[in-house]
Parts: C-alpha cells; sequence; structure tokens
C-alpha cells in the first residue's frame, strides 16, 4: 500500500516545529523543531534604517557642495572651527577667508534647518527679521551656547543666509557667482519626498528598496516623464498588501466605499429572521428549508434607507422596511456590550456628513470613482500637506479642493488615523464579490466556494513558485519575498519552507495535507499574553471613556478621536502628565488641549496609544520635541515627575515612554 503522511507545522517567532504523521498506521513517525533568532521589531528597524539613510544622506549633501566647490578652486575638505558662529556672523559683512566658506556650507548644508513635512512636531526659533546666524551670535554673546537647542530654524531662513553671504563674498571672490550660489541651493533645498523611497533614477543609485530597483524602472520612468512632465513613479504602490485572490492586484483601503458595501452585505446576508408570518413586507425575504432570509430587493432596501438617513436606528430600520420587530431577527452583530455593531457604511456616511455639516461641495462624494481616488491618498499619506500635494499633482482627478476643503480632509486623517488601513481583497475581487454575494444571497465565504475564487491564486503559485528535483515538485523560496512584506514572517516562512522540502525529499512523495498552527501574529508566548491582557484593560477604560462622552457631552460627541482624549484624561487622573495640575475635559474635547507625543513623533516614529498622553498648555507650548527627561529635568522637576508616573495605572509601555 502506498504510503500516505500528513506534514504538521508549528509557526513560530523563533522556531518552527514540525512533525510527520503516518495516514495508514496513524501514528508520528517523527518530529522536530528549528529553532533560529527573531528579528527585531519594526519599529526598531525602522528606527535603524532611517538613521542610516539621514546620515548618509547628510553625507551626499555635504560631499555635493565639496564638489561644486572644487570646480571653482575654492578648498574640497572641511576643517574643524571652533569660532564657526562668528565667522558666519562675519561673512555677511565683510570679506573671509576660502576656507571659511568652505566651513561655513558643509555645517550649513549639514544642519540646513526644518523643512515641514506631514504633521511633525517642531518649534520654530522666532527671527524677529534676523538672519540665523545674526540670532545665533547673539545668543552665544548672551548665553554661550549656540548649538544642540531644541528649537530649529526654517530651511528657508538659512537659504536666506546663505544668498547674504554668497552675495557679500563675490565681491571679493568673483566665482561664486549667480549659476554657483543657484547650484548651492540646490543641494540645500533637495528632501526626499515620502513616496521615492531611496536611490534614484540615476545607475548607480539603483536600490532594491526604493522606486528605482531596476535599469527597466529607470526607462520606464524617463519615458513617461517625456511625455507627462508631472509623471511620478511612487513607491508606495509596491508597499500595499497584495490581494489574498488576486494575486497581482493590491489591496484597497478599509474605508474604500466598495469594502464598506463588501462589509455591509455580509453582515446582512448573514442575518435570518424567527418567524416569516411576522414581517409585513414578504417581498424582501426568501425562505429555503433551512430559515428565513433578505433577498436581493430587501438588500438594496436596507442599503438605500442606511444611505439616506443621517442617524439610524436598527430597530426603527427594520421596522421601516420589513414591519417587523428587532426580537424576529437573528444574527446581529453587536459589541461585547450588547451594542449594535453592523456595517452600515458608518465612514461613507462620517465623511459626507463632514462636508455637507459645512456647507461644502459633496459632488466627489457622490462621484464613487472620485472619492475612492481621496480615500486611497488618505491611507496611504503620512499627513494632508502629502495628501494635498498628490491630488493636485494627480491629471485625472477631476475636483479641485479649497483650503477648507483640504483643511477637512486633514481632520478625517487625525479622526480616522486608525482606520486608514487596507482591506485584505482588493477592489476588483470586492467589485465581483458584491455582484456575486447579491445574485445568489450568499455571504463571501460561500460565493468564493461555489465559484472557486481561489482557481488564479492556485494556478498561480502551482506556475510561479515551484521547483522540481526529479519528480518531485517543491516550494520555491522567492515567493515570500514578492508576497510577504514583514520581516519577522519572512524568516519564519523560509525555515518552514525547508523543512517541508526536506521532508518531501525524504519521503519520495507528496503529503496528503500539510496543516500549520500559527499565532494571529508570530509573537512569542509572554508577549502574546501581555498584549491579550493590555487590549482587555484597553476595552474597559474604552467602555468608561463612553460613558463619560454621553453622559457630559451626548451621544454626539462619541468619535474615536474624543474617546481616544478621554481615555488619556482618566488615566492621568484629569492632570497635565508633567506638571500635575487639573486639565479641563471641555478644553480637551473642543481642541484647547490636544494629544501630545511623549515621545516626539519625529523622532520616534511612533503615534501608538502607548506615546500620547495630555498635557496643560504651558507644558505642551515648553515641550516642543523634547523628551520627559530632556523637558523636566533641567527644572529640577523630574524626579516628582518619575515618582508620580510609576504610581499611575499606565501601560508597560506608556510608563517606560513616559
Amino acid at each position: 500500500m502506498k504510503k500516505k503522511y500528513t506534514i504538521g507545522i508549528d509557526l513560530g517567532i523563533n522556531n518552527v516545529g514540525w512533525a510527520v504523521f503516518n495516514n495508514n498506521t496513524n501514528e508520528i513517525e517523527y518530529y522536530g523543531v528549528r529553532r533560529f533568532n527573531s528579528s527585531d521589531s519594526a519599529l526598531d528597524r525602522r528606527i535603524q534604517r532611517s538613521t542610516r539613510r539621514r546620515i548618509k544622506r547628510k553625507e551626499n549633501r555635504v560631499n555635493d557642495v565639496l564638489n561644486e566647490l572644487a570646480k571653482i578652486g575654492f578648498p574640497n575638505k572641511v576643517q574643524s572651527d571652533s569660532k564657526l558662529i562668528e565667522k558666519r556672523y562675519m561673512s555677511i559683512k565683510e570679506k573671509i577667508e576660502k576656507q571659511d566658506i568652505t566651513n561655513i556650507l558643509c555645517f550649513m548644508v549639514s544642519n540646513r534647518g526644518y523643512i515641514p513635512f506631514s504633521d511633525e512636531e517642531a518649534e520654530i526659533v522666532d527671527l524677529n527679521g534676523l538672519l540665523p546666524c545674526e540670532y545665533y551670535y547673539n545668543l552665544y554673546i548672551n548665553t554661550g551656547k549656540y548649538r544642540n537647542l531644541q528649537k530649529v530654524v526654517k530651511n528657508t531662513d538659512n537659504i536666506r543666509e546663505i544668498n547674504k553671504m554668497l552675495e557679500v563674498q563675490s565681491k571679493y571672490y568673483p566665482e561664486l557667482n549667480k549659476e554657483f550660489s543657484k547650484k548651492i541651493i540646490n543641494i540645500f533645498e533637495r528632501k526626499r519626498k515620502f513616496w521615492e523611497g531611496p536611490g534614484s533614477y540615476k545607475i548607480n543609485q539603483i536600490s532594491p528598496y526604493g522606486r528605482f530597483k531596476t535599469e527597466e524602472d529607470i526607462k520606464e520612468y524617463l519615458d513617461k516623464k517625456s511625455v507627462n512632465p508631472s509623471y511620478e513613479k511612487y513607491i508606495f504602490e509596491e508597499l500595499i498588501g497584495k490581494c489574498k485572490i488576486s494575486i497581482n492586484d493590491k489591496c484597497a483601503p478599509k474605508l474604500n466605499y466598495y469594502a464598506e458595501y463588501f462589509n455591509f452585505l455580509n453582515d446582512f446576508i448573514n442575518i435570518s429572521f424567527n418567524n416569516i408570518e411576522s414581517i409585513k413586507n414578504k417581498e424582501y425575504v426568501y425562505s429555503d428549508l433551512k430559515s428565513h432570509k433578505l433577498n436581493t430587493d430587501g438588500l438594496y432596501a436596507i442599503k438605500e434607507y442606511i444611505l439616506t438617513n443621517k442617524k439610524i436606528n436598527i430597530e426603527t430600520m427594520f421596522k421601516d422596511i420589513l414591519g417587523t420587530n428587532i426580537d424576529n431577527v437573528i444574527g446581529i452583530k453587536r459589541t461585547k456590550q450588547g451594542k449594535n455593531d453592523m456595517s452600515m457604511f458608518n465612514y461613507y456616511k462620517y465623511i459626507k456628513n463632514m462636508f455637507e455639516s459645512r456647507n461644502l461641495n459633496t459632488a466627489w462624494i457622490d462621484d464613487i470613482l472620485q472619492y475612492n481616488k481621496v480615500i486611497a491618498y488618505l491611507t496611504v499619506a503620512p499627513g494632508i500637506i502629502e495628501v494635498k500635494n498628490m491630488i493636485n499633482a494627480d491629471p485625472n482627478f477631476s475636483y479641485a479642493f479649497n483650503e477648507e476643503e483640504f483643511n477637512v480632509l486633514g481632520e478625517i486623517i487625525k479622526n480616522k488615523k486608525s482606520d486608514l488601513s487596507y482591506h485584505a481583497l482588493s477592489e476588483t475581487i470586492l467589485k465581483r464579490a458584491i455582484g456575486d454575494m447579491l445574485k445568489y444571497c450568499l455571504n463571501f465565504m460561500q460565493v468564493r466556494k461555489k465559484l472557486d475564487y481561489d482557481k488564479e491564486a492556485r494556478e498561480f503559485f502551482k506556475n510561479n513558485y515551484t521547483e522540481k528535483k526529479g519528480n518531485l515538485p517543491l516550494i520555491e523560496k522567492k515567493y515570500i519575498d514578492d508576497i510577504i512584506a514583514s520581516p519577522q514572517v519572512k524568516k519564519t516562512l523560509r525555515q518552514a519552507i525547508k523543512i517541508i522540502n526536506a521532508i518531501i525529499l525524504k519521503e519520495k512523495t507528496l503529503p496528503t495535507i500539510i496543516a500549520i498552527e500559527s499565532a494571529k501574529e508570530l509573537n512569542s508566548k509572554n508577549m502574546k499574553a501581555s498584549i491579550e491582557k493590555e487590549q482587555r484593560i484597553q476595552e474597559k477604560i474604552r467602555i468608561e471613556a463612553e460613558k463619560v462622552i454621553e453622559n457630559t457631552f451626548g451621544r454626539g460627541s462619541i468619535n474615536e478621536a474624543n474617546i481616544e482624549k478621554v481615555m488619556l484624561y482618566n488615566e492621568i487622573n484629569g492632570h497635565c502628565a508633567y506638571c500635575n495640575k487639573p486639565i479641563n475635559l471641555n478644553e480637551v474635547i473642543y481642541g484647547v488641549i490636544e494629544v501630545e507625543h511623549i515621545l516626539p513623533k519625529s523622532k520616534s516614529f511612533d503615534n501608538s496609544y502607548n506615546n500620547k498622553t495630555l498635557a496643560c498648555k504651558e507644558c505642551n507650548n515648553f515641550k516642543t520635541n523634547k523628551t520627559p527627561y530632556a523637558f523636566l529635568h533641567p527644572q529640577g522637576l523630574y524626579e516628582e515627575f518619575e515618582k508620580r508616573t510609576k504610581s499611575l495605572k499606565l501601560s508597560e509601555k506608556k510608563t517606560e515612554n513616559l
């Protein structure tokens, strides 16, 4: 009898367990575990990567300035100068040496000042009309300091100084002409867009992590640029996850109209009715052998009702449409607290209401193609500055937003930040599924099986990721790099594939089944327990926050942004996290006091709940982009703050951040 066997795989954060089960004898034949080091966290990798790139780009700017200086016969090496601030101050008034000009330009291109990007936290120096060198020289004379200060100067102010210096020095060195000045300023101003990634379209600057990975990428870019000068190749398109069913399609944003339509259908197709006789409008219901469910007309009627009524009471809705009581309805999805949790186009309606409540044009919202484009930009961009630039540069976007409308989009980004993520399916598959779900009145899992949605993916994997050893097909590891984004998941899956392929070669035949056990996230046991505990705590304080908002400000004020504010307010007992002065909850809800990042977001890249707190207006103004220690220690307030913080019931991570 030909042997039949099953491979069991258990995926972990730093190990893969495996066993081979003989289907004929019902026995485990052999087993083992492969151990390896787990990857750094995504945040750690991002900080390390960002630091490396920032240093490299600074070096590149300095080298480019030195190259331009060498072309006109100036010194092309930097010398250390303890009197640099005095030389900068002198350079806008009188002649200085060539070496001094080299030193100044290289120092300033390394410390070129703040260039606005998204919602970074930065406190800008008020120069009162002075050039930066004048401001810092006065500061140096009065305090003895002018470096490593928390406040930053704008890049444009530093450029004013460079222009003034080159204008004055060109009287003594004609080589410092307007053409040279223009080249230097270009180096000062250049800043990589968030969607570009590392590298560039120059052959020697191709990067596997940037938008130009191959010479073909460069050729495509230059060809399209010659036809359409505004054409850009956005790297973010490559970073969006791939659809589980249509492998070559990108996942749609979670707020995409069709994603909401898909979720709506899944929820309402799954409900049924106890008693058909209790339903007045029976034309909206069909009956099979097991149950009574909504038909296509019923689903359309409920969708239309939801989209045309601003506030929905689900009990009233079933009475109005079907003429039945809520007690007759089975399968309504509810939260742990028993509240209605059915998908009812909440995001689409929220965005439309944001514009209607301010008497702004909603024509672009009614045009689903344009609406989905805006949602795609809101989801991928880090802030409204980038959204604005991307929309304005899109030749296929037909609606022109004014400043007020862009401000509303900015509010949406802030209020719905945690929801601006991606669905598991592409827009193409969502639209296909919607049509099939309406046609057959079956939920997605049912139509997926009935119509074999996965056939394309199976064929794709079979044709693209199979290698042969003799007559045995093995799994190719390259699919991991093509499809998987997470370095930790890649690491674990590579080990799993090695094990599976080795077992197939040993057995000289394919397994009947490969059974895989994996955590939802590849976390260690202790980490999982810690996460679950924190989630339970968060859920409890979230419920308390909702009650506070409802009792104090009314149900209309319950939204994600306000819930987070009250959660933060409650955990610090209504006092400033830093100086311990009482904070007024009204000022928190109405935006007078804003949420504060504990570790500056521009440095930590951390926008999570554990990096947020509330501070009084004074502390918020003076803390700027400092850490709590850097802010409080010079004032002698740190020890008292540390003691008080440890007495609060905060998560371990938030306590560590504070």
